[in-house]
């Protein structure tokens, strides 16, 4: 065998081992591209699962003291349907952070939004695109009440930023 043949063989087994190698790293990238796309369907299976979630049911009443009152917070990229019923009238006042400062320091605030009532039964979306809010339930008197939660949310993100978020 010359040496110019001998060159030429190693140079083929050299190739043919590089292929070899590039074909097992082709499989391994594409096993692992598989993976990655069943995770993103599993994720996106779990946020369609999200399209309403109790939040909130722990299926008893609550009793909040006088003077006291309830603190909740709502989540960026959810909407929630906020359901209750209370043995009597109730105030469920949405705040931004400053205003929810404001009233826990008993100074003037103007909350973002009130809904009175005994019952309610109403969806709150602005902390869609904004994870700047909080709400709380108190009587108008700051008199003990008893309060039946039934609280959903939603997984509903946006494209855009929504309420204080915007500024």
């Amino acid at each position: 065998m010359s040496k110019l043949t001998y060159i030429l063989v190693m140079v083929i087994i050299v190739l043919a081992l590089a292929v070899v190698a590039l074909n097992r790293q082709l499989e391994l990238s594409t096993s692992q591209l598989g993976d990655s796309q069943t995770q993103i369907t599993n994720l996106h299976i779990e946020i369609n699962s999200l399209s309403q979630n109790t939040f909130w049911t722990d299926g008893h009443d609550q009793i909040v003291p006088k003077e006291g009152y309830l603190f909740g917070s709502l989540p960026d990229s959810f909407s929630v349907l906020l359901q209750y019923t209370a043995n009597t009238s109730i105030s469920t006042i949405i705040l931004n952070n400053t205003q929810y400062a404001r009233f826990q320091n008993n100074e003037n605030y103007t909350p973002y939004a009130i809904y009175n009532g005994s019952k309610q039964d109403v969806w709150i979306n602005v902390s869609d695109g904004c994870s700047g809010y909080v709400f709380i339930q108190k009587a108008s008197n700051f008199s003990a009440f008893k309060y039946y939660p039934n609280i959903y949310a939603k997984y509903a993100p946006t494209e855009t930023f929504t309420g204080d978020c915007q500024q």
